[in-house]
């Protein structure tokens, strides 16, 4: 589901992970790249799997990988996943 999708447009970073919080996600998928560095999402009820690229070419040949860090991704943590850039 898309941010635009879930009615969320218009959000960001902390405002953003909060409403996907209070809507009942439990991860949060971002190919913003300085995302990790601005927010701290410890103590936070929802997980966020960080994407290195948004070129969505590069995206699909790292869906095994993709589907598989958010499958583990752990509540209040930041998981990284290189998408070949």
């Amino acid at each position: 589901m898309t941010v635009a999708f879930a009615g969320l447009d218009g959000l960001k970073n902390g405002e953003l992970l909060t409403a996907a919080e209070a809507a009942g996600f439990e991860v949060f998928v971002t190919a913003d790249r300085a995302l990790p560095f601005q927010q701290n999402v410890a103590g936070r009820r929802i997980a966020v799997v960080a994407l290195s690229g948004q070129v969505w070419s590069l995206i699909q040949m790292h869906v095994e990988r993709i589907s598989a860090a958010i499958a583990d991704a752990p509540i209040g943590a930041i998981t990284r996943v290189q998408c070949g850039v």
